[in-house]
């Protein structure tokens, strides 16, 4: 297996948003197929999840989507992975329960959050 100093776009001729999740994976290839490498990882830390000054809350209604709530909260849905990691979620496809309680980071932390997942794949 071997990494690959081409980037998603080089491979599959189509640009990445900058707020991807995906942006963390670097590209490995293993007999001619690309794949991610999705054992990256990248932690929120609890100062940013205890403190009260960057977290806000928000009670999820029925049939609640992490890309809706993002969208509400970021006026972006593809941040919907910053939400799911505020609460530590593990997977993100389980339903979510009524008037169940999440974090939501302020959005002002959002560049940061997104400069150090960025850091996480230029590190591999």
């Amino acid at each position: 297996m071997e990494e690959v100093s081409k980037t998603y776009k080089e491979i599959t001729q189509k640009r990445l948003d900058n707020v991807s999740f995906l942006q963390m994976f670097n590209i490995l290839k293993e007999r001619n197929t690309y794949f991610l490498n999705i054992f990256n990882s990248y932690e929120m830390t609890d100062d940013i999840k205890e403190n009260d000054n960057y977290i806000s809350y928000f009670y999820t209604t029925d049939e609640e989507w992490w890309e809706n709530i993002s969208h509400r909260q970021y006026e972006n849905e593809k941040l919907w992975w910053v939400v799911a990691m505020a609460n530590d979620v593990i997977n993100p496809f389980e339903e979510m329960e009524d008037g169940q309680e999440l974090k939501v980071v302020d959005s002002k932390l959002l560049y940061n959050i997104i400069s150090d997942v960025k850091k996480v794949s230029d590190s591999y």
